[in-house]
């Protein structure tokens, strides 16, 4: 039996209409939730999210620019190993969606992990280093030494068709083998993201998207990003790609639940743990 729960790690803050075209330049607090699959008692993380780790990498130069660029609370009680406590041991799999800061800071926390991420995600995190890789989100030092020991490919997962609750959506990676956690590529945003599919105890398709969208109601409302973003983020002709194919799934199955990392409104209904 499989259920998820979502777990508040931190936050972070900018313009809210740097996320969505039709919203103002107030600053607006971002949430970062780490989703936990639970399948019988083994844990699978998908995204770990923050912890304060995230503070010390980004002290050094260019490092702060990231800080500057984005303020952000990552408390230690957040973190997703403090949440989890004596569960933490549980957790068998750690799915990396894509290698932004916020998405991995928690990832140290679980050195007794398989760790899945697209084999196109980790060769773009690896050939990045100083300001470029910063520029792209990302913050070297939050990647242990002994992952690239530790990975599995989703792109080398058995291939698998999606039920049905995710059309136009067709195949997916099965995570387990057993189908209980499906992965997608949902570009764009970063290189080589990834979403899962899984359906809950309950019944409910729930599809993760990482950050294809910073909000699930800005999909419904087909309200993306502005143009300065998309010429920021990965792939801009991707990202209108992939939020296109959401908005129809969307449109299709009304009953499937989709569930964005920084979505408060997302969240709501599910089982959230908080420090």
């Amino acid at each position: 039996m499989t259920r998820l729960s979502l777990h508040h790690t931190g936050q972070c803050r900018h313009p809210e209409w740097s996320t969505r075209r039709d919203r103002s330049l107030r600053p607006c607090s971002f949430p970062m939730h780490a989703a936990v699959i639970d399948r019988g008692g083994d844990l699978t993380v998908f995204d770990p999210g923050y912890a304060p780790r995230f503070m010390t990498a980004t002290s050094p130069f260019p490092e702060r620019l990231y800080r500057w660029m984005t303020p952000t609370d990552a408390p230690a009680s957040s973190a997703l190993a403090a949440q989890l406590g004596d569960r933490r041991a549980a957790v068998t799999t750690v799915v990396i969606s894509h290698f932004h800061a916020d998405h991995v800071a928690g990832l140290a926390d679980f050195p007794q992990a398989r760790i899945v991420c697209a084999r196109g995600a980790w060769q773009h995190f690896r050939a990045l280093s100083g300001f470029s890789a910063v520029r792209a989100g990302y913050l070297k030092s939050l990647i242990p030494d002994w992952v690239e020991d530790r990975l599995t490919f989703a792109d080398d997962l058995p291939a698998r068709p999606l039920p049905p609750g995710f059309a136009p959506m067709r195949d997916g990676r099965d995570l387990h083998g057993d189908g209980s956690v499906l992965l997608m590529p949902l570009p764009g945003h970063s290189v080589g993201q990834m979403g899962a599919a899984l359906t809950g105890a309950d019944g409910i398709p729930r599809l993760l998207i990482a950050d294809a969208s910073w909000s699930v109601p800005a999909l419904r409302d087909d309200a993306p990003p502005p143009g300065l973003t998309l010429r920021l983020i990965g792939s801009a002709a991707e990202f209108r790609e992939t939020w296109g194919r959401l908005r129809a799934l969307m449109a299709q199955n009304p009953g499937t639940r989709l569930i964005a990392c920084h979505c408060a409104a997302s969240a709501q209904g599910e089982a959230c743990g908080h420090p």
